[in-house]
């Protein structure tokens, strides 16, 4: 199922808003949320904002000087922040040091662009960030799939052993569950619940190790 990109951005830079939507066409992992492109008569545009930050999976920023002043954007960026969304934002480089609140420079900004007086030069630098960032985008949520597929080939390990898998240890991620054989050799296995993104590096590494192994790896 293809995910949600909600674009947060000012009407001065609409053609940044097609740059993105241009790169999205064709995706098969993602879509562009565009409030100004969505048509619902008598629905007040705050609630369609709202709608759309909690239909997206990623928030997408962009931030540039003209849009940096608008209560907007600033306005959609808390509002992500308090739904615990994820928020990857574009900025323009000359911006990073003078940012504050939500989005601000002690924070890992990866996808910035250079301005310049040549607009067409300056939507090539864009355009390049954009890429960059669905493509780190592709492999996280890669990442996440696989997660759960490793996820659901280990709950099947639980088909033939002598009794029901026991959780032995609450950790800061999840359960340690021990799963016991018929010859009474045990496994023990990391079952998070509720799933968190956080889960997908630290859980890949609880193939068949030992509980002291997993509590290390996590203070109980």
């Amino acid at each position: 199922m293809k995910q949600g990109i909600f674009i947060s951005y000012s009407d001065y830079d609409k053609e940044k808003v097609d740059l993105i939507v241009n790169e999205l066409e064709g995706n098969t992992k993602f879509f562009p949320i565009v409030i100004a492109f969505k048509r619902e008569a008598l629905k007040p545009l705050a609630q369609k904002v709202a709608d759309g930050i909690i239909q997206a999976k990623v928030i997408l920023p962009i931030l540039t000087k003209k849009s940096i002043p608008t209560q907007w954007i600033n306005q959609e960026i808390g509002f992500a922040t308090a739904l615990s969304k994820h928020i990857m934002p574009i900025v323009e480089s000359d911006l990073i040091d003078n940012l504050k609140g939500f989005i601000h420079k002690q924070i890992d900004l990866p996808y910035n662009f250079q301005p310049n007086a040549n607009k067409a030069l300056e939507n090539e630098y864009f355009a390049i960030q954009i890429r960059s960032l669905l493509a780190d985008l592709e492999e996280n949520f890669q990442k996440i799939n696989d997660f759960y597929s490793r996820q659901h080939n280990w709950m099947d390990l639980a088909v033939g052993f002598d009794s029901e898998p026991k959780t032995i240890a609450n950790i800061i991620l999840g359960e340690v569950m021990e799963y016991k054989y018929s010859n009474n050799n045990k496994l023990y296995r990391l079952k998070p619940e509720p799933y968190d993104p956080e889960l997908d590096n630290f859980y890949k590494d609880f193939d068949g190790l030992t509980l002291t192994n997993i509590i290390a790896k996590r203070k109980i």
